[in-house]
């Protein structure tokens, strides 16, 4: 079963499809960082004293998919989910897409003006980073999580893809004292620093082709882990580029179904640790 169904005529570009039903709730007294918050369809109750943060990536809120895979784990989990708007200054896609590739050879017959088009996008993104880095965004992420725990969360779990991968490692690099319970991260930048510090289950899902993770990077990653007494297991879906699992783009095949793929492990993950 897919993680969300989609049907032929929307199997194109990254923008997944469907309107998010869950209400934005700004920043107040409660709530520090401004969320997007969605509560499972028909709740059972089975799991009100937990919540699922999802930590979406670099773009932000420029584009829904966030809000809708957020729409699909509640119901699929039956649990409270919330996506904190960590990077409210979060830059447009159309500038950097064209410099990304969606899956590996994308851009092999691009024109060199396509391609020099496509170079002059990042540099126009340069005034976006601010809002990006390390100090403007951590102290968002802890503050979202600690809400959460204000409200009285006793279990508070998270998936993050990409840029939110990190704010997740950042999170899990506290140990035992961490914030969270358990994670998924997905696709996330390279902090092998933080990776000896984890303590708290995690389940990785990296891309087979990616700048950040590269075969000898996967290698070093699974020996931070190997032998200690925390669970942890990692899986890399072949001819996929970073993004996949978030920004799909759902004309490649070997894309489409990864990103389903994906989804539904971090659905397994979760399910046993809310």
């Amino acid at each position: 079963m897919p993680f969300l169904p989609i049907s032929d005529c929307c199997l194109k570009g990254s923008v997944l499809p469907g309107t998010p039903r869950g209400t934005l709730e700004p920043v107040s007294p409660s709530v520090r960082v401004a969320r997007y918050a969605v509560k499972p369809a028909a709740p059972t109750g089975a799991h009100a004293r937990a919540a699922l943060v999802v930590f979406y990536d670099v773009f932000g809120f420029q584009i829904p998919n966030a809000k809708i895979m957020a729409d699909a784990f509640a119901d699929k989990l039956d649990v409270d989910v919330y996506v904190p708007d960590y990077i409210p200054g979060a830059p447009p896609p159309a500038l950097l897409d064209p410099a990304l590739e969606a899956f590996p050879g994308q851009h092999a017959q691009q024109s060199w003006i396509a391609s020099i088009t496509g170079k002059l996008g990042l540099v126009r993104a340069l005034p976006y980073y601010g809002a990006i880095r390390d100090a403007a965004v951590h102290p968002l992420v802890e503050r979202a999580v600690e809400d959460l725990r204000a409200q009285g969360y006793t279990r508070v779990v998270a998936v993050g893809y990409c840029r939110g991968g990190s704010m997740i490692t950042h999170l899990l690099e506290a140990g035992d004292k961490a914030l969270l319970d358990a994670a998924v991260i997905v696709h996330p930048g390279l902090e092998p620093k933080r990776w000896p510090q984890i303590t708290k289950p995690t389940r990785w899902l990296l891309a087979g082709n990616d700048h950040f993770f590269t075969p000898a990077k996967i290698d070093d990653l699974k020996a931070a882990f190997d032998g200690r007494p925390v669970e942890f297991d990692v899986a890399v879906y072949a001819d996929t580029n970073h993004g996949f699992a978030a920004r799909p783009a759902m004309e490649h095949e070997p894309t489409r179904k990864a990103f389903h793929e994906a989804n539904d492990a971090a659905v397994d993950f979760i399910s046993r640790h809310l």
